[in-house]
């Protein structure tokens, strides 16, 4: 926890999107989730695994916390030493008794965080902290999470630079996330072809330079996601919209910065009405000869099957070729029947129907 010391300034020098399982660049350790914010700070915290699952020291850890733009993480009461056990209760974290690392440190005479904030609440293991390493006074003097015979949120001290202890560590930011997003247009056109930019993305967020990634994600909202795409910063359309066939979408858009903080919410897309010519035949050309080339005007979210007849009968119409969807380009179909061929007479049509 850290309310009153000075921030650590991030460092621009790697940006990550927030996944199931990520790979934070800096010495390549391994985080196996994005950061968790808890309620009762709104700080993020985030277990990472050092390479390999081998052996960090309590000094490498706090570089490699710094270098991602926070801390060890430091613990000021019960409630918060419970949610971030709760981060760690996984045997992949611990190297037998030793748990992950936390930001608590031994100057010879007091214990405290390196954040500088009071050292007052503690939950030490029972007979801990001796600050011993083999029998040499005053060398453990880190702090992680012990559990001797099981995991155990309590605590144990350490030397800084033990290399077969800890095997991971617990990053806390007390930096805040993003507050919002914006987009710069929230409508597109209708019959446009699919890749069509909607609008721009962009992050309303406290901290100066920070950078940001999109993403479509689950949750409310996210009805229509599967007929959208981001492009770096851009929304862009899956498909072709018909405005006569559905005139609005819902998407769900989160905004990551380069820490794995995140905000995300929904947002409508509107599909314009577009002037459109009416359906109909615009004419039929050729002969008995070379066959008969029918054409029409189209429009998106429609299927065209063109038909013929050599009686007019109603039971005597017959598909010509496989239907149509139109999805983009001019607004006029076309199908050349070469069955007509030595015919006498041919007779055709157009049916349209809504696709689905």
């Amino acid at each position: 926890m850290h309310n009153s010391h000075v921030i650590y300034k991030l460092l621009q020098t790697w940006t990550m999107t927030v996944v199931v399982a990520m790979m934070l660049l800096t010495g390549g350790a391994i985080a196996v989730a994005a950061p968790v914010q808890w309620s009762g700070n709104g700080h993020w915290y985030e277990v990472i695994s050092a390479p390999g699952n081998q052996a960090i020291t309590w000094t490498a850890a706090e570089s490699a916390a710094v270098g991602m733009g926070g801390y060890l993480a430091t613990v000021t009461s019960a409630e918060e030493n419970a949610f971030i056990y709760s981060l760690v209760d996984n045997s992949s974290f611990w190297n037998g008794a030793p748990g992950p690392w936390l930001g608590g440190t031994y100057d010879g005479s007091t214990w405290h965080w390196v954040t500088g904030e009071p050292f007052a609440y503690t939950n030490w293991y029972p007979g801990e902290p001796d600050h011993l390493r083999n029998g040499y006074p005053y060398q453990q003097d880190s702090l992680s999470f012990y559990g001797p015979g099981g995991r155990t949120p309590m605590w144990d001290d350490n030397w800084h630079g033990h290399t077969a202890a800890s095997i991971a560590y617990v990053v806390e930011w007390s930096l805040p996330e993003p507050t919002d997003i914006l987009i710069s247009s929230t409508s597109v056109a209708e019959n446009q072809p699919s890749g069509t930019a909607v609008g721009t993305l962009s992050t309303t967020d406290p901290d100066t330079g920070n950078t940001f990634t999109y993403t479509l994600v689950s949750g409310t909202g996210d009805t229509d996601n599967a007929s959208f795409t981001i492009s770096g910063i851009t929304l862009q359309t899956a498909a072709a919209f018909n405005y006569e066939t559905k005139s609005s979408y819902s998407v769900r858009i989160r905004t990551t910065d380069q820490v794995g903080l995140w905000y995300e919410k929904p947002f409508t897309i509107s599909v314009l009405d577009q002037q459109e010519q009416p359906f109909g035949i615009l004419g039929l050309s050729g002969d008995t000869t070379n066959g008969f080339t029918v054409g029409w005007t189209c429009e998106a979210g429609y299927s065209y099957q063109l038909q013929y007849s050599d009686t007019l009968q109603s039971g005597d119409w017959h598909n010509l070729g496989t239907s149509r969807v139109w999805s983009s380009g001019d607004l006029t179909m076309s199908f050349t029947d070469t069955t007509a061929v030595g015919r006498d007479k041919r007779f055709y049509r157009v049916v349209r129907t809504v696709f689905q």
